[in-house]
């Protein structure tokens, strides 16, 4: 009995041995890994905060891109009267619209200007 019972205390502290091991080294990663997260959160707060600013900044350079290959009234007037001249006195809005990146819409309003103030006439 007292052999058995020594067997056992054995067993048991080498099982208690084995399991605190393994504790020791499970707790030490769980550590590991909570630092590794607030590493990755504060990581994440500043890429966020870069990625809101670079939004920002794309969106404006967009609005001054625009805004740079707009042409004025004046300039696509001109852009119309010199196409209609080197095209025989006629136009293709839609072959226009897409030389020089300006709607349609726009075009067709121009040209109406064009006409009301007497710089072309329509057939």
């Amino acid at each position: 009995l007292e052999n058995a019972l020594g067997d056992m205390s054995e067993y048991v502290s080498l099982q208690y041995d084995t399991l605190f091991s393994l504790y020791d080294n499970t707790k030490g990663e769980v550590n590991q890994m909570r630092h590794e997260l607030e590493r990755l959160r504060e990581s994440n707060k500043m890429l966020s905060r870069e990625n809101y600013e670079l939004k920002l900044t794309t969106d404006e350079l967009r609005v001054r891109l625009t805004g740079l290959e707009t042409y004025s009234d004046e300039v696509l007037g001109a852009k119309l009267q010199e196409w209609i001249s080197e095209h025989q006195g006629e136009i293709n809005v839609f072959e226009f619209a897409k030389v020089h990146k300006v709607s349609e819409g726009r075009i067709d309003d121009m040209l109406n200007k064009l006409v009301r103030e007497g710089y072309m006439s329509s057939r």
